[in-house]
């Protein structure tokens, strides 16, 4: 009798072993195929094949499009395919779930800037930069944000007291600014 008791034993450790190394091994297997997924989709978004990501994105199994990198891939092809209230929405929910990416924020805040919402934008760029205050495209973003702001302001100023000759002044050197930020390729 005393025999038998161990070999259980150690038969249900090297069973509970064995189900440990297959999980081990099966985690191992779907990050390094979720990796490989998020870099095609990745690479689908960098070259302009929006609608392919996202066909790409909502064909993964579900545990692999709950995925952070995988939902944030989700908005980022929804707004380049100007669907941007499901853009919003989806960068919304990561952001809510995930307030430690900054990619959300600043995507949202990307959203509130196209649609004039310079106030808006600002606050959204400010979260992320709380989330990562080193994060260089939401330091950038949020300049121009401010100089978006500065000619609203002056634009302003200008309609209350038009014979102001310093606000005047001030709002054509950020109007030229603005122009220069507005240009296409001025952000690479």
């Amino acid at each position: 009798m005393n025999q038998r008791i161990p070999s259980r034993i150690a038969s249900a450790c090297l069973t509970a072993k064995a189900v440990a190394i297959a999980i081990a091994t099966a985690l191992t297997l779907s990050v390094q195929a979720t990796a490989a997924e998020a870099e095609d989709i990745g690479m689908l978004l960098q070259s302009g094949s929006y609608q392919e990501a996202l066909d790409r994105i909502d064909a993964l199994p579900q545990e692999s499009r709950a995925q952070p990198q995988m939902r944030l891939y989700h908005g980022m092809a929804l707004m380049a395919l100007d669907r941007r209230s499901d853009a919003m929405r989806s960068f919304e929910a990561l952001a809510a779930e995930h307030p430690e990416m900054p990619e959300p924020f600043n995507n949202m805040a990307v959203l509130q800037a196209a649609s004039g919402r310079y106030g808006d934008a600002r606050v959204l760029l400010e979260q992320a930069l709380r989330a990562d205050a080193r994060y260089s495209v939401a330091l950038e973003n949020i300049g121009d944000v401010y100089i978006k702001l500065a000619n609203q302001t002056y634009a302003r100023l200008r309609t209350l007291q038009p014979a102001r000759k310093s606000a005047r002044k001030r709002h054509e050197a950020v109007q030229l600014i603005s122009r220069v930020i507005d240009r296409p390729g001025s952000t690479k």
